[in-house]
């Protein structure tokens, strides 16, 4: 998705595009002081579809277990839990992951040229991370990853999340301090990834080839069953050189995140959280400005039985410039496993609404922003993000192996208001929200394939195909298609 005029272009240099908790491994008698967080749901590694993958690559990959034996192959085994010196307790595991993708577009930006879009472009992304994460004993540890990031053949100019040659992608020092029997207290500093809950607000941007971190200090504390983390951070600026990304100075963010499950109803999970942020030069459809935008909202995730539900509400109030901000977010994704039939399939629905409007009047301004969220939430070819919009997305999963999965779904989409714009990755405005009075966006049809070929190699394969319709086709736009494949493989 094409930045939409040279302007955008320069207000958005380095922004970017569900979270799972692992447990990070720790050798001997300390693995509870070091826990780094809840399980009520698992996470599957890199996986796209697949739902429960026979792999320990996670996607937050300081929270990667190794345990003895290992179950891995290859080289990776030679690479994990190597003594360091001779100290009980001292240890690192090395690692990294290789990725090449390839995605061909028709019609990207819809077409609209003034948007950066082009009748057909096939490009190659490739990413390699290089990490090292070093123990001294239970309760220091410091952890390095390198990033590598190339891109060749996209047109008419790479995207800011395609390039970077050479960059400390993550690298913090973090204290580990047993505070009774049944909790913790951690500290970590530096430069880090981040994930919560759902990812629809805070996410790693794994779609696109430069991932998401932050500089700053996050602490969280495990009591019994319940993790609270606060932070405060701002996001890595990126630059296409050699070690040459810094903290963005035009942002900060910060907030608390709580996490915990309820007893009295087994299987229920709740989060509550307030995330803020504050943006200089923000760019919306209401024009640019200074911004301060505070979240706050709650999620409610678990299982009964054979359905699995994940409802999540955000409120967001604030300033943009000398304006008010008063916006919401509702979101759900609810399924439904038939664990009898063949391939276990999944029927499932998503359906969300996401305020927007007012965004050239005066008064409140009620367009949501998404903070760094999960855009592929939606699908792979990152064509919408979640501003302004209403949609119901009908989708089913089958897994007939443990290791291959197939989903398939169909994404209707409208605006949530007419007075404001159809938003892209990374909250760019596509058209003036005026453009026409038309609220339907159209439809976004999706298959996808997983195969998890060992437990180092992960394959995928996608298509997009946006139908436009309504606002889009009446101002000009055409259908979009995106087709995508890509491998990754983690040692």
């Amino acid at each position: 998705m094409k930045v939409l005029t040279a302007g955008y272009a320069a207000a958005f240099p380095a922004i970017a595009f569900h979270g799972c908790h692992r447990r990070r491994p720790v050798i001997g008698q300390f693995a509870r002081v070091v826990t780094f967080g809840l399980a009520p749901f698992t996470c599957p590694a890199m996986a796209q579809v697949l739902r429960d993958p026979p792999t320990p690559f996670g996607p937050l990959v300081y929270n990667n277990e190794f345990g003895e034996p290992s179950a891995l192959t290859g080289i990776s085994n030679g690479l994990k839990n190597i003594p360091l010196e001779s100290v009980p307790g001292w240890y690192v595991n090395l690692g990294g992951s290789l990725r090449e993708r390839f995605e061909s577009f028709t019609n990207s930006a819809f077409g609209f040229r003034g948007a950066g879009g082009v009748p057909h472009e096939d490009y190659i992304l490739h990413r390699l991370l290089l990490s090292g994460d070093f123990h001294f004993g239970p309760y220091i540890r410091t952890f390095v990853q390198l990033g590598n990031e190339l891109e060749a053949g996209r047109r008419p100019d790479p995207q800011p999340t395609d390039i970077n040659r050479g960059d400390l992608a993550q690298g913090f020092v973090e204290l580990n301090l047993p505070t009774g029997a049944d909790s913790t207290l951690n500290i970590r500093a530096g430069r880090q990834e981040m994930m919560f809950g759902s990812n629809r607000l805070v996410d790693i941007r794994e779609g696109p080839n430069i991932r998401q971190s932050f500089v700053g200090v996050r602490t969280w504390t495990t009591i019994v069953d319940t993790r609270i983390d606060a932070f405060w951070t701002r996001p890595v600026f990126n630059i296409e050189g050699w070690f040459d990304d810094r903290p963005d100075s035009a942002k900060q963010f910060f907030g608390a995140y709580t996490t915990t499950p309820i007893k009295a109803l087994p299987g229920l999970s709740v989060d509550v959280y307030y995330l803020g942020l504050d943006r200089n030069g923000a760019v919306l459809d209401a024009g640019i400005a200074n911004e301060q935008r505070h979240s706050v909202g709650a999620r409610l995730f678990g299982r009964a039985g054979a359905v699995d539900y994940n409802f999540e509400g955000t409120y967001q109030f604030g300033q943009f410039g000398s304006r008010p901000i008063s916006a919401f977010a509702l979101s759900s994704d609810t399924g439904y496993t038939i664990a009898s039939a063949w391939g276990q399939p999944r029927l499932a629905m998503k359906a969300d609404i996401v305020s927007g409007g007012n965004s050239r009047g005066t008064g409140a301004l009620a367009t949501f922003y998404p903070l760094f969220p999960k855009n592929n939430f939606f699908n792979e070819a990152n064509i919408q993000t979640p501003m302004n919009y209403m949609d119901i997305y009908p989708y089913v999963q089958i897994q007939p192996r443990q290791n291959l999965a197939l989903m398939a779904g169909v994404d209707i989409l409208w605006r949530q208001n007419i007075n404001d714009s159809f938003y892209q990755p990374p909250g760019v405005p596509l058209l003036p929200g005026n453009a026409n009075n038309e609220r339907f966006l159209g439809e976004a049809v999706n298959p996808q394939i997983e195969w998890q070929a060992t437990p180092n190699l992960d394959v995928n394969a996608s298509v997009v195909h946006f139908v436009a319709d309504g606002f889009l086709q009446a101002a000009g736009g055409h259908g979009a298609t995106w087709t995508g494949a890509w491998v990754t493989f983690n040692f």
